[in-house]
């Protein structure tokens, strides 16, 4: 297996920059290569960063600027078509947080990367700032959970029809 090629997101992922995990790494690869320019006010535009993200990356990138040109010469990392990195505003899991809980016919990977392309924050742990959990068979404690808390609890039939799959 090729070491390039890798998509965009996991390249800047690897560069293990604090704060900055899987999620903020596919949000930065939407910017392409031009995101390692940004300035602090740029990157903190960008959905969910905050100053401390924003300045961590921005610190990493001009510290590291002839590092990261020459690991994108050597692996070549894939910009995604922006088409399919588009998100959804009119989605109803845009800016939402969810929460995955049982088994399903897709894996948990592939659903956790359809609900991020509509715009959704994926999460591990319910709390108070869940908006929706996705439930699956054997759906367990999680389950009692964001019933107590109120959540609105999507069954996987559900789940299939708005993802249309």
């Amino acid at each position: 297996d090729s070491i390039g090629n890798r998509e965009f997101w996991r390249f800047i992922h690897a560069l293990g920059i604090l704060h900055i995990g899987e999620v903020a790494s596919k949000k930065l690869a939407n910017y392409g290569y031009e995101i390692f320019d940004y300035n602090i006010e740029q990157l903190q535009e960008i959905d969910g960063f905050g100053k401390d993200m924003a300045q961590s990356f921005y610190d990493f990138c001009t510290h590291n600027k002839d590092f990261i040109n020459e690991m994108q010469e050597i692996l070549k990392p894939q910009l995604q078509n922006t088409q399919t990195t588009q998100v959804n505003a009119d989605s109803i899991f845009y800016q939402k947080t969810c929460v995955i809980t049982g088994t399903f016919t897709l894996s948990r990977d592939s659903i956790k990367a359809r609900l991020e392309m509509l715009g959704a924050k994926v999460s591990s742990s319910i709390s108070t700032k869940t908006d929706f959990l996705i439930a699956g068979e054997k759906a367990g404690s999680k389950l009692s959970k964001a019933k107590e808390l109120g959540i609105k609890i999507i069954e996987s039939s559900e789940l299939a029809q708005i993802l249309e799959i």
